[in-house]
């Protein structure tokens, strides 16, 4: 899971570590949020509510794939609920 959320992240923003700080460094910003979403549910099959599109959410890459884990796990039926 975690190889896969880089490899969608590296076409936003390039190769980062696992636990390497995205948001709070400036590598990520509202507009990479947005496209990531985009790959991420592309890539994993799942939707990501707007209210789960928090910069916190979105920090690290371990980060990302425990949303990614969440919404796999069931959440992706709430979506328009």
């Amino acid at each position: 899971m975690l190889a896969r959320v880089k490899a969608v992240l590296s076409r936003s923003v390039g190769p980062c570590g696992d636990g390497e700080p995205l948001v709070s460094t400036g590598r990520i910003d509202s507009l990479n949020i947005v496209e990531l979403v985009l790959g991420l549910e592309q890539t994993f099959a799942i939707a990501i509510p707007e209210e789960e599109m928090k910069a916190e959410s979105f920090e690290t890459a371990e980060q990302i794939a425990s949303l990614c884990r969440r919404r796999m796990a069931g959440g992706a039926q709430e979506i328009g609920s």
